[in-house]
């Protein structure tokens, strides 16, 4: 329920930023919630993880396998949420922030390929 809350809240945030300041910095406002979405469901599948680690019934283990697929499709839309990051802050000239984002890129990437060889 808070899920859904926040994400009607979020869309009618993008919405009112649209019309008001237009394109530009409705792209930047998407980007920006996508990557808070993104950083609350890797919290979100962590802690479930850890709490899921110590039960070995098999209600747990179809719950763990479902919780791999939401962390792989995670994991999967993360690099492109970084890249727009990536892109606005060069745009912007934030040397510091461009420089943070494209290590958290290298390193998703590196773990994406580490994972599936």
């Amino acid at each position: 329920m808070i899920i859904l809350a926040s994400l009607f809240f979020a869309i009618q945030y993008l919405f009112n930023i649209y019309q008001e300041q237009g394109t530009e910095k409705f792209v930047y406002s998407l980007v920006l919630v996508s990557a808070l979405f993104i950083g609350v469901a890797h919290i979100i599948l962590f802690t479930l993880r850890k709490s899921y680690e110590t039960k070995n019934t098999q209600i747990y283990k179809r719950k763990k396998r479902h919780l791999e697929k939401w962390r792989n499709i995670v994991n999967y839309i993360t690099p492109f949420v970084l890249v727009a990051m990536l892109y606005h802050f060069w745009m912007k000239g934030w040397v510091l922030a461009t420089v943070i984002v494209a290590v958290l890129l290298f390193d998703r990437i590196n773990e994406l390929r580490r994972k599936n060889k």
